[in-house]
């Protein structure tokens, strides 16, 4: 009986995190984080998402892959956990049907930097402003619908996140809006439209 192949799957520019792992990150107490499947990371360096924001840039260290029952103890301090037994505890809470068959990748990461509230949509769009990035998007349509391209022409009018969310019904908005432009950005740059600005 031949062995299920494992899931590959490619780490972008963004790795999102539960926003109660922040601080242990923070302290450098969590230095890992495990993934179920074979993670393939694109980058270098990534930004560091949690709850729909951007809060740290880190840099990929090392990619190890290894079977849930290869896990250790260690592998769980260095995930932030006391033993291996509390971290499968954890990853059964994301991963519900895993098994001790499967593979799961340890990235190993070293925080680069906090970002600032006021620099995030800079970090967010590779450099890009809201604006460029609604502009482009428009004219390369990869809008997935009417709505989004209408929010598109919003932010593209009004200049400014902050204005295209009260025109759409409040600031309560923006976090939709950013996760469109994000959208778009990560598309433009498949597309080979835009590329990282330093």
């Amino acid at each position: 009986m031949h062995e299920k192949r494992p899931r590959r799957i490619r780490l972008g520019k963004h790795l999102s995190i539960k926003a109660d792992y922040l601080p242990a990150i923070f302290r450098g107490e969590k230095i890992t984080t495990i993934r179920r499947g074979i993670v393939v990371p694109i980058y270098d360096r990534v930004y560091l998402h949690s709850k729909g924001k951007v809060i740290g840039e880190v840099e990929i260290e090392s990619t190890k892959y290894v079977k849930v029952r290869d896990l250790t103890d260690k592998d769980a301090l260095l995930d932030g956990f006391k033993n291996k037994r509390e971290l499968m505890e954890n990853l059964r809470k994301f991963y519900p049907d895993i098994n001790e068959e499967d593979w799961v990748t340890i990235l190993r990461f070293k925080l680069v930097r906090k970002i600032k509230e006021e620099d995030k949509d800079h970090y967010i769009y590779y450099g890009y402003t809201p604006r460029e990035i609604a502009k482009l998007a428009l004219a390369y349509d990869v809008a997935s619908n009417s709505e989004e391209k209408r929010i598109l022409a919003l932010v593209l009018t009004k200049n400014s996140i902050r204005e295209a969310a009260i025109q759409l019904g409040g600031l309560h908005n923006r976090n939709k809006i950013r996760s469109i432009l994000r959208s778009c950005t990560e598309k433009l740059l498949k597309m080979g439209v835009i590329k990282p600005k330093k």
